[in-house]
């Protein structure tokens, strides 16, 4: 798209993998709704560091980026219990089981 100037479908970007969606128009803002809805019901720690990682890597080297990545995760992960780690997955399961 860059090189050519040419628009593409919001169809042909999801078929590329350059979108995870499409969505009506009318349908938008109750989708964008459910997405927050969703993203908030994960762990509010998690979402804000994560969300961290990416303002923060940002301008990095693709390589630096994922270092800064692992980095974190490791920091997180050496935070958190074996047993806080079971808490949640076993939230997460529960929340798909919900939604599913």
């Amino acid at each position: 798209m860059s090189l050519t100037g040419n628009w593409v479908s919001a169809e042909q970007a999801a078929a590329w993998g350059f979108v995870n969606r499409v969505v009506a128009p009318d349908a938008l803002l109750d989708s964008a709704r459910a997405l927050a809805t969703d993203m908030l019901g994960t762990i509010p720690e998690m979402l804000t560091r994560y969300k961290a990682v990416i303002n923060d890597g940002f301008n990095l080297a693709y390589g630096e980026g994922m270092t800064l990545e692992r980095n974190r995760a490791r920091e997180f992960n050496r935070a958190v219990s074996s047993d806080a780690v079971e808490q949640r997955r076993e939230a997460v399961r529960q929340r798909n089981r919900e939604t599913s």
